[in-house]
Order: structure tokens, then sequence, then C-alpha cells
């Protein structure tokens, strides 16, 4: 029998030797579309998030119309022309920190445009990765349909070639078919090299996208830490110096540690009568310079002193008392059930949100054992002059508690026996009580300055 084809010019080895490299060159492919199409999408998403973010920050870096909430209140500016004085001197000094900021904001904007054009540019090149695969295959299936038709008819002629006695025409015909076999696989090969071609360009795009990703990302972060950098550079205090700036306060306007010492005394007589059993501990929120630690020490009981501000806390370390700087809220959640005798707490609770205090109180009544107390000092805006005036000396004070609304709060959490203590009157001359409208005047104006609430747990 004439031989009638060479293994090398087999149209289906052809077809699969195509097949197989382009499956090697897909499996190269280190970008899948899938995760691709997902990471551009979540960018977007992110992107979108960031310009919201900088679309608030923009309205947030424009000057002030109205100064802020408590300076604007104090009773001392209420003249306009003042307001608007201590208005503009407000948006002078943070005028920097604005033009700051924008400048960042703006950079930001900036790198996010740039960032969006990145995104824009990868999904139309996996657009035409996807549309390149599809062809690609849809050709090799045409092609190795053709292969297998060829193949078929390759079989036939040569059973008919067998089949003949006639030799030259059988070779004849053998030739022109090993003539098209060769055609076929010079074109299958041109097909391999341009498709292979396409896709080798193809990977290199996406590197190069991928690396020009990673080159912003580089600079967001270098954005976004020059940022964060400038915005430090230009915040008018840090939390050291409110703490000096606080522990100098009140040295001056709440009174000397002998002061102190002299007004809390006071409240031994009440502790006394209150029967602690031996070993006490008593806790002490807010505890300042320590006066009232140091004085409970020397009656013998075991003290616990928190607060959050380091200053005051050095002085108390230098003394040797038992300190621990944490937030008094969270602390009472990480105590047992009844682990406390009595808590104490003097000018605190004005410092706080109302929903906090309601917490503390509810944290109190659940961590002191039956038979202590809790015990709370505040301002008392029943004196006029401290409602209006003296308070708000204080710029960290939120607002005055009035006793009925101490006492009711002290009761709702649980505590027995809740009565009002009335300490610290004024040392201002009064007007003479001549009439019971002059009695009363001295009453509003010169009355109480400090008003505590102690309760009992049952």
């Amino acid at each position: 029998m004439i031989e009638t084809h060479q293994p090398n010019n087999n149209p289906q080895t052809l077809t699969q030797r195509l097949q197989a490299e382009l499956e090697r060159q897909q499996q190269a492919d280190t970008s899948p579309a899938a995760p691709i199409s997902l990471r551009v999408s979540t960018r977007q998403a992110q992107l979108a998030h960031i310009d919201l973010i900088l679309d608030a920050a923009t309205q947030k870096n424009q000057p002030r119309t109205v100064l802020p909430g408590k300076l604007d209140r104090l009773p001392i500016i209420s003249h306009s022309k003042i307001k608007r004085l201590l208005l503009k001197v407000y948006n002078f000094l943070f005028k920097e920190q604005r033009a700051a900021q924008m400048n960042t904001i703006q950079a930001l904007r900036q790198s996010t445009k740039l960032h969006q054009q990145m995104l824009e540019q990868t999904q139309a090149l996996e657009e035409f990765q996807q549309n390149l695969h599809s062809n690609v295959s849809q050709q090799l299936a045409r092609l190795d349909q053709r292969a297998n038709d060829l193949e078929n008819r390759l079989n036939i002629t040569e059973q008919e070639v067998s089949k003949i006695k006639l030799p030259t025409n059988g070779v004849t015909i053998l030739h022109s078919l090993r003539d098209r076999l060769n055609r076929l696989e010079t074109s299958v090969q041109q097909l391999e090299h341009t498709q292979g071609e396409r896709l080798r360009y193809l990977q290199a795009d996406v590197s190069q996208t991928k690396r020009l990703m990673r080159q912003i990302l580089n600079q967001d972060e270098i954005i976004l830490n020059h940022a964060e950098s400038t915005i430090e550079r230009h915040n008018p205090l840090d939390g050291q110096q409110i703490d000096d700036f606080y522990s100098a306060f009140e040295d001056e306007f709440r009174g000397s540690r002998e002061a102190i010492n002299q007004r809390l005394r006071k409240y031994i007589p009440l502790i006394a009568d209150a029967n602690l059993p031996p070993l006490s501990k008593i806790l002490d929120l807010g505890c300042g310079r320590g006066e009232w630690l140091e004085i409970l020490n020397a009656e013998g009981y075991e003290t616990i002193g928190i607060d959050l501000n380091d200053a005051m806390l050095e002085q108390c370390q230098a003394a040797g008392l038992n300190v621990v700087k944490v937030d008094a809220l969270e602390y009472l959640k990480a105590l047992p059930d009844n682990s406390i005798t009595a808590i104490t707490g003097f000018h605190i609770v004005e410092h706080l949100p109302f929903e906090i205090l309601v917490s503390l109180m509810s944290e109190a009544f659940r961590v002191v054992q039956p038979g202590g107390f809790v015990l709370f000092e505040t301002p008392n805006p029943r004196n006029v002059l401290v409602g209006s005036f003296s308070f708000y000396l204080d710029p960290t004070h939120r607002n005055p508690i009035p006793p009925e609304v101490l006492q009711f709060l002290t009761r709702y959490s649980g505590f027995e026996q809740v009565t009002p203590i009335w300490v610290n009157p004024s040392d201002r001359p009064k007007v003479v009580e001549d009439s019971e409208l002059a009695k009363r005047f001295n009453e509003l104006f010169y009355g109480f300055m400090d008003y505590a609430v102690m309760g009992l747990k049952g």
C-alpha cells in the first residue's frame, strides 16, 4: 500500500498542539478576568466613598460662621460685636490649618481621579482579553472541525486508492492532499504565532497596569501619611498639653491642696456614720491630685483612684497613692458584683454626657457591696452666679446638673436614703437681710457653691 500521510502533518495533532499552547499561555496569565473585575468594582466603590469623605471634609474646612458651642454660650460674649471679633480671631488662628488641610484634600482628589482612570483602563483591558480568548476558542473549534473532516476524507480516499490499480492516480491524489495539509499547517502556525503575540502583548499590558496601580497605591499611602503628619503639626494642642493645661487650671481656679483638703474633711463624719466594715475599699472616680485619697488613707481606708490626666496622676504617684489611668465607666464594667465598699467622685459628673452618667450610676450600684454607698459632689446651679458664670470657667464642663436630677438618678439606679449635702458657702459679702426679698436674694446669689448627693445600697 502506498504511504498516505506523514506523522508531523496530521491535522488533529497540529490542532492539539495549538490548543495545548493556548492553554499553557492562559495558565501563565497571572491576572484572571473574574478577580480583576471584582477588584475593579470594589475599588470603584471605595473611590466613591472617598469622594464623599472628601466632600464632607471640604464642607467642614470652611471658615466658621459661629463660635464653638461652649464658647458661644458664655455670658461674657453675648454681645454681638464681641462675638464677631472673637469669630474673626478664631478663624485667623486656624487659617493656616485650614489651608494645609485644603491642600491635602486637593491632592487626594487628584489621586482619586488618576486612580479612576487606571481602573477604567484595567477594565477595558479585561474586556479585550475576554474577547480575544473567545475569538481564539471559536477559531480553534472551526479548525478542529475542518481537520476532522479532512482526516475523514483522507481515510476514505486512502481506502479508495488502495482499491485502484492505477498507482499514478493514487500518488497524484496523495500529493495534492499533502499540499493541502502543508498549507493548513502553515495557516495554523501563522494563527498560533499571531494569537501568541496578542496574548503576550495583553499579558505585558496587564502587568504594566498592575505596576501603575501599585505605584498609585504607594502614592496614596504617601499622601495620606503626609496629610496625617500635616494635621498633627497643625493640631493646636496634643494630649499632654491639655493634661498640663488642666492641671494648672485646677491649681489656679479650684484651689490649693490645703484648701481642697479642708473642704473634703467635712465628709469624714459622713463616712464614719456609714459604719463601713474594717479594710473597706473605697474607689474615687476622677481622683485628680489625690487630696481625697490622702485623707481616706489617713483614716485607715484602702483606696483606689482612677483618672485620665497624666499630669495629675504623676502627682498622685509621687505621693505614693494607688492610682490607675483608665476610663471610669470601663473600669466599673470590669469589676465583679459587690466588690467595692464605696464609690466617690468629686466634680466628675458635670464632665460626663448624660447617657454615660446614667450607665455609670447603674454600674456603681452593681459593684457596691450591700451596706456601702456612693457620694458625688458637683457645682450647685441653684446659685445663680455658679450656674450662669463660674460653672463655665472650666472649658471641660458640659452642663450643670440640678440637685433634683442627681438625686432622682441616684434613687433610680437603686440606691436608698438618698440625701443632698450642701457645701462650700459663698465667701462674698451678702446684702443686709432686712426683708424677705433680701434673704431670697442672698440664697440665690450667695448660697452654697457646691452640693453632694449620697445614697446607700440596702
